[in-house]
């Protein structure tokens, strides 16, 4: 299980079957699809966010992802990205998964949006 800072407990963290919001190139909502569906191939376009976590000496947080990863496991990664969740504003979705994925709680600021796209090849 992992605590989602709010003192309850989530037993879910992430799964393939879970929708992500598809998205069109300017981020609306156009539909959902499944984790596991957005990423085959070149991917389909859908929300997600990318953190990086400063302390006040301005040494950056980084994760090795875990070895169980379907894509792109052991490599090194921001400090925190993932997907909101269908429903689930982007703010929440940042903050919960920044405590499952690393243990902290933090304040941030909104940068930018952009665009991303990478092809995962495990061979």
């Amino acid at each position: 299980m992992i605590s989602t800072g709010s003192g309850e407990r989530d037993e879910t963290v992430s799964f393939d079957d879970e929708e992500l919001i598809l998205v069109d190139e300017e981020d609306r909502e156009l539909g959902f699809l499944n984790k596991a569906k957005c990423h085959e191939g070149s991917g389909v376009l859908h929300r997600a966010f990318s953190l990086f976590v400063f302390n006040a000496d301005g040494e950056l947080l980084l994760q090795q992802r875990a070895k169980g990863k379907r894509l792109w496991s052991l490599y090194w990664s921001n400090s925190c990205c993932s997907h909101p969740r269908r429903g689930e504003p982007m703010e929440e979705a940042v903050h919960r998964r920044l405590w499952q994925e690393v243990g902290i709680e933090a304040e941030f600021d909104y940068l930018y949006k952009f665009h991303y796209q990478a092809q995962y090849d495990s061979s």
